[in-house]
């Protein structure tokens, strides 16, 4: 959903999608059918297996690292639909790193350019970046994104409501909702159960904290506890490397 959107939003430039093997490949690549033949974009497709490593909540170790530097083998500025996470390799400052680590200087590193991770759209939330498509392109466009991409880390019929896909892209379409007044009836035909809705952030926060009082209270809570076990998670994973998260600043974009 993110890819796409900040594809289309960006005048569909060059994209590539990698053949990673994983369980949602196949419904994924439904979606950037649909793409092509709803913009008229052909994109570049490559193999890169890594669907052996996949853990069962989807988790794939370096995964990101190594999209981007395989991207960058086709050009050297890599632009990525990436939404501020909790993931150590999914924010402005492992970018950097990653840039400071491939762009050294000396004769192995003659490059006719340098590696360049840009993100244009890593200062909204998942709902803020569909709220500003729907601003750009209208319902029935936004309608016809939000039915037929994939969000889920399964290949089922349907969102399967529980996975930690299902629950963000839940998010992204009830905050969408409540920015921009839009029902969201029609998306519960898109999942098995109805995920639950926890708050992530957002400049909207004090919004929903007036709308809702206690509750919204204790959907912020629910996003701690949520936050606190993705990073003993990750610990476990990748244990003496500390998760690191994404201020979400606009100075980033700089």
């Amino acid at each position: 959903m993110d890819s796409i959107a900040t594809w289309r939003l960006l005048g569909l430039p060059q994209a590539v999608n990698f053949d990673l093997g994983t369980k949602p490949q196949g419904r994924e690549e439904e979606a950037l059918s649909w793409a092509k033949f709803r913009f008229g974009r052909t994109y570049l497709r490559r193999p890169l297996s890594m669907g052996d490593y996949e853990t069962d909540n989807g988790y794939l170790p370096f995964r990101n690292p190594l999209l981007i530097l395989a991207a960058a083998q086709i050009d050297p500025v890599v632009c990525i639909g990436q939404i501020a996470e909790w993931a150590p390799d999914k924010n402005y400052r492992f970018y950097r790193r990653l840039e400071r680590t491939v762009n050294i200087t000396g004769d192995l590193a003659k490059f006719d350019s340098k590696l360049r991770v840009v993100a244009p759209f890593s200062h909204l939330s998942k709902g803020e970046l569909i709220a500003h498509y729907f601003k750009q392109f209208g319902k029935d466009e936004t309608d016809e994104l939000l039915r037929h991409t994939w969000s889920c880390y399964r290949n089922g019929e349907r969102h399967c409501g529980s996975c930690g896909g299902c629950v963000q892209r839940w998010n992204a379409e009830v905050h969408f909702a409540r920015l921009t007044g839009q029902p969201i009836n029609d998306a519960l035909s898109t999942y098995e159960a109805e995920p639950p809705y926890v708050l992530t952030p957002t400049k909207d926060k004090a919004r929903w904290l007036r709308d809702n009082g206690w509750n919204g209270v204790q959907q912020i809570l629910a996003r701690y506890r949520q936050n606190q076990s993705a990073k003993a998670m990750h610990a476990a994973l990748v244990p003496g490397l500390p998760p690191s998260f994404s201020l979400k600043s606009r100075s980033d974009l700089h």
